[in-house]
């Protein structure tokens, strides 16, 4: 296969990737939102209704409930960590294609030295990515899944730096 159609594929990939990942930063940034809206309806209501004579006290047990399960739920799994770190992994992933199809500073060389630059930083991107995302499920680490901004590209095998 030739190196310009492997180039060509491998970017076509990387955009799928990019779109995937705005996707799944849309669908796990819906699920916080509506879940911070139960939790806040939920527990909101509890104090409103409890002077009202004609609210029996179990529903108010079940709004606290509410609440706090669904407060569990956030907590538990992190809807809002895995969206921003999906967001900032589709934004590297994207900064650099952007720097490669214009040919800039990295990618300004031959094919094939821009080509290889371009493979090693996202794949750099993608094991960081993968990395920092598994430690948001982690009791241990912050919820920090950022790739790092300027991944340094490795030298093809035989070039100095």
């Amino acid at each position: 296969m030739a190196l310009e159609e492997t180039a060509s594929r491998f970017r076509k990939e990387v955009v799928a990737e990019i779109a995937a990942q705005q996707a799944y930063f849309a669908r796990q940034l819906k699920r916080h939102r509506q879940a911070r809206v139960v939790v806040l309806v939920s527990a909101g209501l509890v104090p409103v209704l409890t002077p009202v004579d004609v609210v029996p006290r179990y529903v108010l047990g079940v709004l606290g409930a509410i609440a706090a399960i669904t407060e569990a739920l956030i907590q538990l799994y992190r809807w809002r960590d895995s969206a921003v770190a999906a967001q900032r992994t589709a934004n590297a992933l994207e900064t650099q294609l952007n720097l490669y199809r214009t040919a800039t500073e990295p990618y300004h060389e031959e094919l094939d030295l821009a080509f290889h630059k371009f493979v090693v930083t996202i794949e750099t991107i993608r094991s960081s990515a993968a990395q920092n995302f598994a430690g948001i499920w982690a009791e241990d680490r912050p919820p920090s899944a950022v790739p790092p901004p300027e991944a340094a590209p490795q030298q093809p095998p035989g070039e100095q730096p």
